[in-house]
């Protein structure tokens, strides 16, 4: 009768084949999860999630391949526009419209990351934004202070506004908290807006 793998006989005659089985060098043999694990090939990480850039003409969009395309003011559908940018963040915009603007009926495509797209009569006009993590190529968006705002090429403080302490650089324009030294910036836009002015 063959003894259980329990009894001292059966214990004795396992540590004995382990025992031989041991290798020349001394080292012990993987065991099975180390083996299954290096049988597994190493997964690639996954790509870069795409990015936008702001700027005075559009909006930069660079795709998980590191490919850039500008959507321009004027020339990208709001159908196109927006499934760019809803491609770029993940996420989709809510839609509205405001029939009483300056330039009339204008439809605004509003994003969780405080990205706004502007249209007029189904094309992009203009976007505004009043959330940090989107900046410009040189790292410049809402949140950042006056001293940095300083070192921009061509910035300067509009004074002629009536809708509080605005500044203007390279196409890009905005408000910020006040003109003091603490001042920040609060939100940014380009192109065609909805303010009152």
């Amino acid at each position: 009768m063959r003894p259980a793998i329990g009894t001292p006989l059966a214990l004795s005659l396992v540590l004995t084949v382990l025992a031989a089985c041991g290798s020349p060098s001394g080292n012990a043999a993987p065991d099975a999860a180390e083996a299954a694990t290096a049988a597994v090939p190493a997964v690639a990480p996954a790509a870069s999630p795409s990015r936008i850039r702001i700027q005075g003409l559009g909006l930069d969009i660079t795709d998980a391949a590191g490919t850039t395309s500008t959507l321009k003011f004027e020339q990208v559908s709001q159908a196109d526009a927006i499934a760019a940018v809803n491609a770029a963040t993940g996420t989709t915009p809510e839609v509205t419209t405001n029939n009483d603007c300056p330039s009339g009926p204008t439809s605004f495509a509003d994003y969780p990351n405080g990205l706004q797209l502007v249209f007029v009569d189904g094309s992009f006009q203009g976007w505004t934004l009043d959330q940090a993590g989107i900046y410009t190529e040189n790292e410049f968006g809402v949140g950042v202070d006056r001293a940095t705002m300083d070192s921009l090429p061509d910035f300067q403080i509009d004074t002629s506004s009536t809708l509080g302490v605005e500044f203007y650089f390279q196409g890009v324009n905005g408000f910020m908290s006040s003109d003091a030294p603490d001042g920040v910036v609060e939100s940014l836009y380009a192109g065609l807006t909805c303010f009152f002015r």
